[in-house]
């Protein structure tokens, strides 16, 4: 089953997922499956040529990679906090949404607790994540907020426990840390995506955009299986810094985050793998200085390619992308800039962080397979 990414807007934005999920897309018939549709060829510049060669045929799905059990309605979802402290009225409003939706959810015992700028003591909040893992009866873990914090549990939980069951982990941002363990550890897909009682999440207020509610459930409803593009009403278009195709795991998430893991035994292989980052509220100097890092660790030496999310609030698209290649010392892969990702109010993508995916720098996709 093959899933499209790309940037745009479609009329099947008008479903109300305050409904339930009964009125998401109901998947394709097997004789009526619909082909993704791709975002629009960028406009021909100086990086993007306007006759790319044939597109090679698609990879056969990675075998050694384990996606989430799909959710439905009456599945219950384990609400948890990782790093920072939780807003109580954000997180009524985004259960409420779940709820809206036919799920059921279980709060973690200590969501709303706090210590040192953290939704409690690290042990408590240890100990909510591993009980949701050990919850038979719990489908999915969402995360409620990032902020700081979740890299203070990885040396403290039972990794016998956690992740070793088909759950999905929802949540992007901090919660970088903890879906790149995973995948180091036990090779689970993991979902980033908005979280239930964080600032660009889904007990805003007003609410996330429905498009990016809609992105996220349709991952959790058909892991791997979206059958058309998602087409976010932003405007922009994707820019082709270095033109090719390259398949891998989808690795990566917050950069701030990701640098947080180097020299720790949490930090997956990037070999064959396609290098996601995103960041918010950091100064150019920072954001040069941490891809930096990531190169003097190997992982630009590794990678097949490079999907850049959102940075405008950090440093320039043209000098982010002056400066990854940089990091790429001559090495020939696809680079793509300006992907929907990240800490946006408007729509965004909602990343499989694990999946093998293949990257076209040409058309400015992203394209999972499962």
């Amino acid at each position: 089953m093959v899933l499209v990414l790309a940037v745009g807007l479609t009329a099947v934005v008008s479903l109300a997922l305050g409904y339930g999920l009964a009125l998401l897309l109901p998947p394709p018939r097997a004789d009526q499956a619909p082909e993704p549709t791709p975002l629009a060829a960028p406009r021909t510049t100086a990086h993007n040529p306007p006759a790319p060669p044939p597109a090679r045929p698609a990879p056969r799905p990675h075998p050694a990679i384990r996606w989430p059990r799909s959710l439905g309605p009456g599945s219950t979802v384990a609400v948890v906090a990782t790093g920072s402290r939780v807003r109580e009225d954000y997180l009524a409003a985004g259960v409420q949404v779940l709820e809206g939706l036919g799920l059921k959810v279980k709060l973690g015992a200590h969501v709303l607790s706090s210590s040192g700028g953290r939704a409690g003591t690290v042990a408590e909040r240890c100990a909510d994540f591993e009980r949701a893992w050990r919850d038979q009866a719990v489908d999915a873990i969402w995360c409620a907020r990032g902020g700081h914090g979740s890299a203070e549990m990885l040396d403290r939980l039972d990794w016998s426990v956690v992740g070793t069951r088909d759950v999905a982990l929802v949540g992007y941002s901090d919660v970088t840390v903890l879906q790149l363990a995973l995948f180091r550890r036990h090779r689970l897909v993991s979902i980033s995506g908005p979280m239930v009682a964080s600032d660009h999440g889904l007990g805003i207020p007003g609410g996330a955009p429905l498009d990016t509610r809609r992105l996220v459930l349709q991952w959790l409803l058909r892991p791997g299986a979206l059958p058309a593009a998602v087409r976010p009403p932003r405007g922009d278009t994707p820019t082709t810094v270095r033109p090719g195709r390259a398949e891998g795991f989808l690795l990566g998430g917050n950069l701030s985050r990701l640098c947080d893991l180097v020299g720790t035994d949490f930090l997956p292989d990037f070999s064959d793998a396609i290098l996601v980052i995103e960041d918010v509220n950091e100064t150019p100097e920072s954001i040069t200085a941490m891809l930096d890092r990531l190169r003097r660790a190997g992982v630009f030496g590794r990678v097949n390619g490079v999907l850049l999310g959102d940075f405008s609030t950090c440093i320039s698209r043209a000098e982010l992308s002056r400066v990854v290649l940089a990091c790429l010392d001559g090495r020939d892969v696809p680079v793509l800039s300006g992907f929907p990702y990240g800490h946006l109010d408007e729509p965004r993508a909602t990343l499989p962080i694990g999946a093998w995916v293949r990257l076209d720098a040409y058309a400015g996709t992203l394209t999972a397979y499962e």
